[in-house]
Formats: structure tokens, sequence, C-alpha cells
């Protein structure tokens, strides 16, 4: 805990950065800054306060924005005739037909479409 008797001791940006904004405020209070506004105001007030140049934030993967650009698709759009989908006729089996097949019969699995 800081003694708020003696002058206030300079902080550092470090120090800044690990503080709750309940401290944050505290700190600007202290100094007779404004204490309104989120996290980042404060800091920011507070850097001014101390002659802090806050050092940029570095990212952590360089080549992320390398990975924003948009990729063209890898996978092309499948011809129609994908051997996926089975042929439309099958899926117009009529239901009367399906029902009159038993439905221990191996083929009526591949006909239905999952």
């Amino acid at each position: 805990a800081m003694s708020t008797a003696g002058p206030l001791a300079p902080l550092d940006e470090a120090t800044l950065k690990k503080m709750k904004v309940a401290e944050l405020k505290e700190e600007a209070r202290k100094r007779s800054l404004k204490v309104g506004g989120k996290k980042p105001d404060l800091l920011a007030r507070l850097y001014e306060f101390f002659n802090i140049t806050p050092t940029p934030p570095t990212p952590k993967r360089p080549s992320s924005s390398s990975l924003q650009t948009p990729s063209p698709n890898k996978k092309p759009k499948s011809p129609s005739k994908s051997p996926a989908r089975p042929p439309a006729n099958v899926l117009q089996i009529s239901p009367s037909l399906l029902s009159s097949v038993s439905p221990s019969s191996p083929w009526i699995d591949l006909c239905i479409p999952p």
C-alpha cells in the first residue's frame, strides 16, 4: 500500500498497466486529474501527467495482417455431377414405393439422402 502522507511517487507505465481501474482512479484523484472514463482514458491521463510515452502494444503475431486477407476458396464449387449427391431421379422415389420395400433392403440406405 502506498503511503499517502509523503510526496506521491511517480508511477511508470508497467505499474499503471497492472493497476485496476479503481486504483487508477485513486491515483488520478490524488493528482487532481479527472477520474471519469474507462481504463484507457485514465491511463492516458496518468501517462500525460508523468510524461510517459506509452509503448504501442506489440501484436503477438506480426503476420496477423496477412492472415486477414481473404483467401481464395480452396474448395471450388463441385460440379453438378457430384458423387456425394445421388442423381435427381433417385430422390423422386414416391413414398409408396419406399414403404413397399422392406426396411432391411440394403439399397434403401443408398437411395434415401442423409
